[in-house]
């Protein structure tokens, strides 16, 4: 996937919310209320995807998100590191989708579908991580 870089580390010379025709910036406060809406809860952190992930190239995108590989630095092992633009991109009934379908995959366990294995948000930006299956 050409032209599609990994997410910048916390504290880098990313733009603005907002900069360049992008829906105008949302509030912590926005944050919160839109992540805990039929119970889910997920984390707004800062400095986690980094400390946490050494995150690799782009493996896929899609109208939202774009997926990455990474590496979970604790034990070395892969993942898939999906980054979606939760806030900034989307509209409240998407964004009120997503979430209801990250409540739902966080619910399943079963051998043959993807495990869910963390969800936070960091830079405004909603961040999944599952089994990596390449």
């Amino acid at each position: 996937m050409s032209g599609v870089e990994p997410p910048a580390p916390a504290g880098g010379d990313s733009a603005p919310a907002g900069a360049g025709g992008a829906p105008a910036a949302v509030s912590e406060t926005e944050i919160t209320a839109a992540v805990s809406k039929d119970g889910l809860r997920v984390e707004v952190v800062t400095g986690r995807l980094h400390s946490v992930y050494n995150v690799g190239k782009a493996i896929g995108k899609g109208k939202f998100s774009t997926v990455f590989k990474a590496i979970r630095r604790s034990d070395g092992t892969p993942v898939a590191l999906k980054q979606i633009a939760i806030f900034d991109m989307m509209d409240e009934k998407s964004r009120d989708k997503c979430l209801k379908e990250i409540k739902l995959v966080q619910s399943l366990d079963h051998e043959n579908i993807i495990r869910y294995l963390d969800g936070f948000i960091e830079e405004k930006q909603l961040i999944l991580v599952f089994e990596y299956a390449g």
